[in-house]
């Protein structure tokens, strides 16, 4: 709406800037003659003044129609309306398009004016519901766009933590001495993630290489530091695998950082949003 109203003013404007100021303006007799009937309506509210004879018009506003008089007075037009006993006096600028109320800014234009200016309007309008369709058509698209980056986003998230290839297995032995606890320590290297058992708790973990932060020996261990993402929080972790040998803990540590730079490689959105 307020972008209707800012046309509508806007052709008002180039209306009264297209007046030749300088020219003379004749749609108002000056003299007595042969009176023909002369029209001048307000375009926003279709509101008219009509001239019926020479001295007398009609002002025409929400079916409400007001007898007045009025004069010429240089380039205005003196206009006087009664009601209740009282006189109201309003001057119009006489302009060749039609006629000007300088204290609201309202124009009333002549016939042939007022048809070029709905022509100009309708031409507006519809530029107006050409823009307001692309602009819808853009936020749709945005929508879908990013729709469409979402489920992709959904889509390789997933194919990042479903592996498809071993790429190794160990089952190396350890110096732990515990009933609970196979004497092997068994690890499976795959093209997303490794799987490993806790030599403490005899519990058998999988860690996604998107959690991974590093991999390398510590002692008689494999240590592997992962972080965990809780309520926008990361936190950083990190799990020992006890194995016997330094050759069999350098040949681990090897393979599974291969395997984490290959999937780095081929999810780097992923492998740049850890935790995710």
């Amino acid at each position: 709406m307020k972008t209707f109203q800012l046309i509508l003013l806007f052709l008002i404007a180039c209306f009264l800037s297209g007046c030749d100021r300088d020219k003379p303006v004749s749609n108002i007799p000056e003299k007595k003659s042969s009176f023909q009937k002369i029209i001048f309506t307000q375009p926003q509210s279709e509101s008219t003044i009509t001239l019926i004879s020479e001295t007398e018009c009609e002002i025409a506003n929400r079916g409400e129609i007001l007898l007045a008089e009025y004069s010429r007075q240089d380039n205005k037009l003196r206009v006087v309306t009664r009601a209740l006993g009282q006189a109201s006096v309003t001057y119009l600028e006489i302009l060749p398009e039609g006629l000007r109320d300088p204290s609201s800014g309202k124009v009333y234009l002549l016939p042939e004016p007022l048809i070029k200016f709905r022509e100009q309007m309708r031409i507006a309008q519809e530029a107006e519901a050409t823009r307001q369709r692309a602009e819808l058509e853009r936020i749709r698209k945005e929508e879908e766009d990013q729709k469409a980056r979402k489920q992709e986003a959904a889509r390789k998230l997933l194919e990042s933590k479903t592996p498809t290839t071993v790429l190794a297995t160990f089952s190396c032995p350890h110096e732990f001495a515990n009933p609970r606890i196979p004497n092997l320590q068994d690890i499976k290297v795959t093209d997303v993630d490794v799987t490993f058992r806790n030599h403490y708790g005899n519990r058998v973990y999988k860690i996604w290489y998107g959690y991974v932060s590093g991999v390398e020996r510590a002692n008689k261990y494999v240590m592997i530091a992962f972080k965990s993402r809780v309520q926008d929080c990361d936190y950083e972790s990190s799990m020992l695998i006890p194995f016997d040998t330094e050759e069999h803990r350098a040949t681990i540590v090897q393979e599974v950082n291969k395997a984490i730079a290959a999937w780095r490689t081929r999810f780097p959105e992923q492998a740049s949003h850890p935790g995710d």
